[in-house]
């Protein structure tokens, strides 16, 4: 429920900046996630959301990498 909540306020945050995003999700056999992956003008932006109460219920967002098509 929590990762559905910060995926629609994402979408929100990219319609009110007219951004168009490719959106994925990714999982392997062994059942690793990365919660949101965005695609923008050749970048990808990867999101993983957690709950955590020590932390004031952040979420906490973590950037893997920049690529560009070849």
């Amino acid at each position: 429920m929590w990762e559905n909540f910060l995926v629609a306020e994402r979408m929100k945050f990219n319609i009110g900046r007219q951004r168009i995003v490719n959106r994925y999700f990714w999982r392997t056999y062994a059942q690793q996630e990365i919660d949101c992956i965005e695609e923008h003008n050749a970048e990808i932006s990867a999101f993983e959301m957690k709950w955590d109460e020590r932390r004031k219920k952040k979420c906490r967002r973590i950037l893997l990498m920049h690529i560009t098509p070849w």
